[in-house]
């Protein structure tokens, strides 16, 4: 016959997990005009990009220091539009915070960097447009173009994150 003593189980050791950070993002509701996150964990980081276009609306004529235009309200609007859309075609994962600015025409404009990869997007009343840089080797390649369709801005942004 054998004794059995029991013994306290000691506790599991902490195993090291790394994080992933991933929007899951509802859509809106019909009295909610921000897109919450679904889980905490996972932020939601449209607000801030959304925040930096809309302080667009209190540059004032001039803001270059010379004779710029205030950024076109309906510019405003629609790169908001434009740049939720992308947001939204994206997981969290792939989302790079954009550098967003205003040029001489009134026009919205955003700028990504990735490695040496550059995506200019700039975004009128009337037409979103873009300018691709890409450095191989000593020689910029250039290329530009309207982005009409969601397939279009899909295909930027595969371009750039790749």
């Amino acid at each position: 016959m054998s004794t059995y003593s029991p013994v306290a189980a000691s506790p599991k050791p902490k195993e090291s997990t790394p994080t992933t950070n991933v929007d899951y993002v509802a859509p809106k509701g019909p009295h909610n005009d921000t897109p919450e996150a679904l889980v905490t964990n996972f932020p939601n980081r449209f607000p801030e990009t959304e925040s930096k276009i809309f302080e667009l609306e209190t540059w004032p004529e001039g803001w270059d220091g010379y004779d710029a235009p205030r950024p076109d309200p309906t510019s405003i609007r629609r790169a908001r539009s434009w740049a939720e859309d992308l947001y939204r075609d994206l997981s969290a994962g792939l989302w790079i915070k954009p550098h967003i600015s205003a040029d001489d025409c009134g026009e919205v404009s955003f700028e990504w960097w990735k490695g040496r990869k550059k995506l200019s997007v700039y975004v009128s009343p009337r037409a979103v447009e873009y300018i691709r840089v890409e450095k191989v080797g000593s020689t910029p390649k250039m290329e530009d173009g309207l982005i009409e369709t969601p397939k279009e801005r899909r295909k930027l942004w595969n371009w750039l994150i790749s």
